[in-house]
């Protein structure tokens, strides 16, 4: 990615700062900002209400106060803050589990934009979660190595409220329904787990009796509705991940 200057909050008058600084805050996606020392300094109410709502303020508390993750997945993290200070360039990643929200969300592709807060360097960071990527984002060949380089390109009934789709289907059913959500072909799929191309479509056909749905249009469209995307099968990750996107 090209280099750019930091993002200034501070820059023009007072008065224009807080009116900026508060939309933000409060309508602009889910995003936190990190010290040059690795502490947090403020987040979005949308990051607040997802990941701890019970505390307050964040300001001063560090990732292993608010994230269940490894330490040296932390030391990863502040690595990736410190070189995207360093450079000026914005870093994009893929995350399972570093992140955990109160709806059990794993999976998020996170952006970390240099930031200049009264002239000291910070890291702003963006969270998106799979099935809310409203852009084509190539983070499926880290995670499942030497596969074709094909963009990713995601397309109202209550019937899956609150249930897993994985608790209709058996382990392999869900890497096929789930390769399928990613917008794999069936015979990609084949490819990738070694059968027949019919296998994989007798295991599509008894995926959708399974889950009641008619076809592979429904399956994407609940997929949308509900975050699909989002239960990675462990197979391809089993413990919190963060892995730099390009």
């Amino acid at each position: 990615m090209a280099a750019l200057d930091p993002m200034d909050l501070t820059a023009g008058s007072q008065g224009f700062h807080q009116d900026f600084y508060r939309f933000y805050k409060e309508f602009s996606g889910v995003w936190y900002i990190k010290s040059a020392d690795h502490y947090l300094m403020d987040t979005s109410l949308a990051f607040s209400a997802r990941f701890f709502p019970q505390i307050t303020p964040v300001a001063g508390m560090t990732d292993q106060d608010v994230f269940a993750a490894p330490k040296h997945n932390i030391r990863r993290m502040h690595e990736f803050e410190k070189r995207t200070m360093a450079s000026g360039k914005e870093m994009l990643l893929f995350s399972w589990g570093y992140f955990n929200d109160i709806n059990g969300v794993k999976s998020f592709i996170v952006r970390l934009v240099p930031l200049l807060l009264e002239g000291n360097k910070c890291t702003l960071i963006f969270l998106i979660e799979l099935s809310s990527l409203e852009q084509a984002v190539d983070w499926l060949p880290i995670i499942i190595p030497e596969t074709k380089q094909e963009p990713l390109n995601i397309i109202g009934r209550g019937k899956f409220c609150g249930v897993s789709p994985t608790s209709f289907l058996t382990e392999k059913e869900w890497v096929v329904a789930w390769l399928t959500v990613a917008d794999r072909s069936n015979r990609w799929i084949a490819e990738y787990m070694k059968v027949s191309r019919q296998a994989i479509d007798q295991c599509l056909r008894n995926i959708y009796l399974k889950l009641n749905i008619a076809d592979r249009e429904e399956l994407l469209h609940f997929s949308k509705l509900y975050g699909w995307l989002n239960i990675i099968p462990e197979q391809f990750v089993s413990e919190p991940t963060l892995l730099p996107l390009g």
